[in-house]
């Protein structure tokens, strides 16, 4: 296997940490009385969310847009709170991305009240895995080309020194044809023998 890596790069949701969209769901259902159904409809169907994770929207723009399509009775912090929970911390994983022979980064299709919740620290990624690079920053998400690309540059790595673990199989497709190395995330135990075999821990 090569061990020609330099940085091992994990996506956010699905892998460093859980994606619980439900959880979201029902967090903001109970801070606003809206049925979760309306609330899917108003936030997710309608792309409201799209648009922020594809940098269309600024922090202040995407709250104000949230606010709005569920009847302004939420404040900001109930919105980061109900965001984090989507995104239980997977353990597991960060315990294997600390021992790694190589830098360590990650990568969100997400926008700013992602990002926001991260700064935060109500999503709890490693403080070793640096940095996280966001969707709506790359105003470019995975699969689409653009996104490797433009994560291989800042993170200052040519595209085969860049190894994506990723849960979903079209954004390993959308990394090896890019030219990146890429682990199909399967569990922790799977991720410790993968990394294991390109001598990468």
């Amino acid at each position: 296997m090569t061990n020609s890596t330099r940085v091992v790069v994990f996506d956010v949701g699905g892998v460093l940490c859980w994606f619980r969209p439900q959880l979201r769901l029902q967090a903001l259902s109970a801070a606003t009385g809206i049925d979760e159904a309306t609330i899917l409809e108003s936030v997710w169907t309608s792309g409201l969310d799209a648009a922020g994770d594809a940098g269309e929207l600024t922090l202040a723009e995407n709250l104000e847009a949230i606010r709005q399509a569920l009847g302004f009775g939420i404040t900001d912090e109930e919105i980061f709170r109900a965001w984090s929970n989507a995104f239980p911390s997977n353990g597991a994983v960060a315990e294997i991305a600390t021992t790694l022979r190589c830098r360590s980064a990650s990568l969100s299709n997400n926008g700013p009240v992602v990002e926001e919740c991260v700064r935060l620290g109500l999503i709890d990624l490693a403080p070793t895995i640096a940095p996280t690079l966001y969707a709506w920053r790359l105003k470019a998400r995975n699969p689409q080309r653009l996104a490797y690309d433009r994560a291989a540059s800042s993170l200052q790595a040519t595209a085969d020194e860049l190894l994506l673990v990723d849960d979903s199989l079209e954004n390993v497709t959308g990394a090896l044809a890019a030219g990146w190395q890429a682990i199909h995330f399967t569990g922790a135990a799977q991720l410790a023998s993968d990394l294991a075999a390109r001598s990468l821990r």
